[in-house]
């Protein structure tokens, strides 16, 4: 009950806000995935997603994000992710290509080596989930982006994980209800 719980106060602290996360490889229709966690190195702050099956190979979804004490305090991205190999008994991986945009606020200098106070890139890369059995889950994401990183997941309970996560900016943890 305390992990529900702990989860459910991530979740409603981090409505609009969040630093980056990855996203799962393996789409499986009807179910919708929201995940939400907090970073604990480079500036403390939080994370927040939603992805959303459209069929049994595509969906569509975003990140949004904030972190206290870094020069790139807010990002976001949408995107869109095509599986192109689903997991089976004999292989438990599932890829997928990711497409979309990214971007967010600085502080400073950033990709153009000019100061920008807001910047939209685009996405585009290749996730991979892999299931080591029932319960554990790993993650990894090469993708242009806020979405770039690994992810360790164990499942609590058939409708909580929770994540250890390695991002382009992060070390933190999260969690995600199915």
């Amino acid at each position: 009950m305390f992990i529900i719980f702990t989860a459910l106060a991530v979740i409603l602290s981090t409505a609009s806000v969040s630093l980056a996360s990855l996203i799962d490889a393996n789409v499986v229709r009807g179910r919708t995935t929201f995940s939400a966690g907090f970073a604990m190195f480079q500036g403390f702050g939080f994370v927040g997603t939603a992805n959303f099956p459209m069929d049994n190979r595509m969906s569509v979804g975003g990140s949004i994000g904030f972190s206290m004490g870094s020069p790139n305090p807010c990002l976001a991205d949408l995107h869109m992710n095509l599986q192109f190999i689903e997991p089976s008994a004999r292989n438990p991986l599932s890829m997928s290509l990711v497409g979309g945009v990214w971007g967010g606020t600085s502080d400073g200098i950033w990709l153009s080596k000019k100061e920008r106070d807001f910047y939209i890139q685009p996405e585009l890369g290749v996730t991979m989930t892999y299931l080591f059995d029932s319960r554990l889950t790993g993650r990894l994401n090469i993708v242009y982006g806020p979405t770039v990183g690994a992810e360790i997941g164990y499942k609590f309970h058939p409708s909580l994980e929770g994540i250890f996560a390695i991002s382009e900016q992060v070390i933190g943890i999260k969690f995600r209800l199915f």
